[in-house]
């Protein structure tokens, strides 16, 4: 029997967008894609209504090639999401013990950006600190923190790095 997927928007981070809001959600349920994506484009459809913006998302469940978008033909602008397939790519080498999550990496002031949102900054303005990958990831993602995401691209040795992971993975292109 196939079970309703259960997925909770977090409407004060949806509200946090202004003008153009973009939703990706990478699922990782298998759903019957007729039933899913009814489901889920009737949950977004309702979310939409009640924010002032444009909503978008398209994901695809890279293993089995299932797609499901909710005005997925219209572009938006990348914004903060390119973060994600930067930490994608750090947990494959957490994974293959090339790096550890406990692992701290050490924090120059020259990592620390000056334009932009950074949480990191605001707490360590000087940088020489050690913070450990596992919390980077989070200020990366969760808190979408500039600076996590510049200092992961640097022990990731640079954005080639990033893409040719995601490329393995079957994602052609990152717009």
């Amino acid at each position: 029997m196939l079970k309703r997927p259960f997925i909770k928007f977090n409407m004060k981070m949806i509200k946090s967008y202004s003008v153009n809001t973009l939703l990706i959600l990478f699922l990782s349920f298998k759903v019957a894609p007729s039933f899913g994506q009814v489901s889920l484009h009737a949950q977004i459809d309702r979310i939409a209504q009640k924010i002032k913006g444009n909503v978008g998302m398209y994901a695809t469940i890279i293993e089995t090639g299932d797609r499901v978008s909710y005005n997925g033909k219209k572009k938006f602008p990348m914004q903060s999401v390119y973060k994600f397939p930067i930490a994608m790519a750090i947990l494959d080498k957490v994974d293959k013990g090339q790096f550890a999550l406990e692992q701290k990496i050490h924090i120059y002031k020259s990592d620390i950006i000056t334009i932009g949102h950074s949480p990191i900054r605001k707490k360590y303005p000087n940088g020489d600190v050690d913070i450990s990958i596992a919390e980077l990831l989070r200020y990366n993602i969760s808190e979408s923190d500039g600076t996590a995401c510049d200092i992961l691209l640097r022990i990731l040795n640079g954005t080639k790095k990033a893409n040719q992971y995601i490329h393995k993975l079957g994602v052609k292109t990152l717009k």
